[in-house]
């Protein structure tokens, strides 16, 4: 091997761009959110407010719910999937088209999201999960290549010249950000041939920024309360300056709770039955129902609750609401005007008390640790942290000893600040000092008396010495931002049709001569490059490359004879 005396920049100026895009997939909703990079707009932030829902209200988010042809070509997103999804249903014109509904809640009891996970449809049909996002993401980009064309008034804009920022869970490991990114490609935005284009951000850190920015001199504690769960994510500035993250993700204060006891109550009080026969025929109804129930839930401030039902609901339930009233006290649920369920502030109290008592439990236990007895910054952000309910509850068991901040707009919080790290990115290129040294696993020459003998092997019959270090950044290196960083390798077997490279971490400064199973030096990450035209033997060339990007590191592996690329997001997290 040896490295090549070129390095490339990828990150494009703002020049190149016409505007940035944050796409924030959720797991209840979605949105996305932009600027433009021109003098009067390049500070403020816009997020999109154009869904329209079945009534005509216009949101800032659209349900996460997808609908695919059998054939897996892109039929309808959010609201509009709901209302083809529910025609279909009652009128049974076919059973074969694919609905996916929250399905990032399947997700997240993986721990690695990667392209042999896969998601099941309404129908029982099970899709790669990488397709799935694929027609989400290009549903979006489509929408915002629209809108910023209307914006700037230019038909000629497309994606390319778009800058994409994109949130993933703070859980999810380098090979699942990879996953996010590979959907990316296949949708059609960036490429592996062009990194700087796209940009992945945790949800944690967009959060901080859009909260506190850059003053951690008491440690945060971001709170995302969504579809998902509770994930929690602690940051704390060192005294060298270097932020720590401490990561939390909680999944028995699952937020589907609300649902799931919601409909236990209507199935309680209107006949389990009924309900059910009701979901066949009014599918779009009942959702509705649940999404009332929703903006009421964020609401609720210990008073009666008054939750509107469609017409068609009251009609078809109409000779079983007598019997069924004799499950409550007199007051506790009844039915007003025949088109209010009405529910009394004890029984909205039942339905929401148990995600924000689980939610409770946990940070009490994450904030038990002494160094965390001065106290901390604690904010909610995610959708189900506008609830005023559970806002009230986390203040008067925190607000003693921690500071409690809170949104009206908390499901925004994360789009926001995923804009709010682009920008911040896209002003600092300067160069940075990094903080280890990064690089492979490799095999040389066996050397008698230099490398130990326990390291030798032979390949295609000579003696090598397996295991070696070879570092491609080292610690104290400048590094701008954008910037790769190639070396280029030879196979080790004249007919090796597979390669496969680890890449290491090491705080060492000397790694002239260290090996990979030093326990001072940490793997953070592989790829697999095929090779399949052998006709060179060992004679073929192999690049091998690490992207510094803003948030995370991307190594990957062009082998120069075939043209064949891999790539991989390594298990680092800024600063690097």
């Amino acid at each position: 091997f040896f490295l090549l005396g070129i390095k490339e920049y990828f990150l494009g100026t703002k020049n190149q761009y016409v505007a940035t895009v944050a796409i924030d997939l959720g797991t209840v909703s979605s949105g996305f959110a932009y600027t433009l990079h021109t003098n009067q707009s390049q500070d403020s932030i816009f997020v999109n407010s154009d869904w329209v829902n079945e009534f005509g209200h216009r949101t800032s988010k659209t349900p996460t719910c997808l609908l695919l042809k059998p054939d897996l070509s892109f039929y309808a997103f959010g609201y509009k999937a709901l209302e083809w999804n529910a025609y279909f249903q009652s009128t049974h014109e076919t059973q074969d088209m694919l609905f996916f509904e929250v399905f990032k809640r399947d997700l997240h009891s993986d721990k690695i999201v990667d392209f042999d996970c896969t998601l099941k449809a309404a129908n029982g049909k099970s899709i790669r999960a990488i397709t799935v996002f694929a027609q989400c993401i290009k549903f979006f980009k489509d929408e915002a290549v629209a809108c910023v064309r209307r914006e700037v008034g230019e038909d000629e804009i497309d994606d390319e010249k778009i800058y994409w920022v994109f949130t993933v869970p703070q859980s999810w490991t380098g090979r699942s950000k990879q996953f996010m990114r590979e959907a990316a490609y296949e949708a059609g935005i960036g490429s592996r041939g062009n990194l700087g284009q796209l940009m992945i951000v945790s949800e944690a850190e967009a959060a901080l920024e859009f909260c506190v920015k850059t003053d951690l001199s008491t440690p945060v504690l971001i709170a995302d309360i969504g579809g998902g769960g509770l994930e929690m994510t602690l940051f704390e500035q060192h005294n060298e300056g270097k932020v720590v993250k401490t990561d939390k993700v909680t999944r028995p204060a699952n937020t589907a709770v609300h649902e799931e006891m919601f409909l236990e109550l209507l199935e309680r009080t209107f006949g389990e039955q009924k309900v059910q026969d009701y979901q066949k025929l009014y599918p779009s109804d009942l959702h509705q129902i649940f999404q009332n129930f929703e903006a009421k839930k964020r609401t609720f401030r210990f008073k009666e609750t008054k939750i509107q039902l469609p017409g068609s609901f009251v009609s078809f339930v109409n000779d079983f609401l007598s019997p069924s009233m004799k499950h409550y006290s007199k007051g506790e649920v009844r039915i007003v005007d025949d088109q209010y369920l009405c529910l009394c502030a004890e029984c909205m109290k039942t339905l929401l008390k148990s995600v924000a008592e689980d939610a409770i439990t946990e940070m009490k236990a994450f904030l038990g640790k002494p160094q965390l007895s001065e106290g901390v910054r604690i904010f909610l952000v995610g959708g189900h942290a506008e609830s005023l309910h559970l806002q009230e509850e986390f203040k008067r068991e925190f607000s003693g000893r921690h500071d409690v901040t809170t949104y009206r707009d908390a499901s925004l919080a994360i789009v926001k600040g995923t804009m709010m790290v682009a920008k911040a990115m896209n002003s600092n290129r300067e160069s940075g000092i990094i903080g280890a040294c990064y690089g492979v696993d490799c095999s040389r020459n066996f050397v008698r008396g230099l490398h130990p003998p326990e390291k030798k092997f032979f390949a295609d019959g000579k003696a090598k010495c397996r295991d070696l270090f070879h570092c491609i950044v080292k610690k104290n290196d400048t590094i701008r931002r954008g910037e790769k960083i190639s070396v280029r390798y030879r196979p080790l077997y004249a007919n090796e049709t597979e390669i496969k490279y680890t890449f290491y971490a090491s705080q060492r400064s000397d790694v002239d001569f260290i090996f990979v199973t030093d326990q001072d030096v940490k793997e953070i990450g592989s790829i697999v490059i095929h090779s399949p035209d052998t006709r060179n033997g060992p004679e073929r060339d192999i690049i091998v490359s690490i992207y510094f990007g803003g948030t995370d590191l991307i190594a990957s592996a062009w082998d120069v004879t075939s043209g064949k690329r891999a790539q991989t997001t390594l298990e680092v997290s800024p600063p690097f």
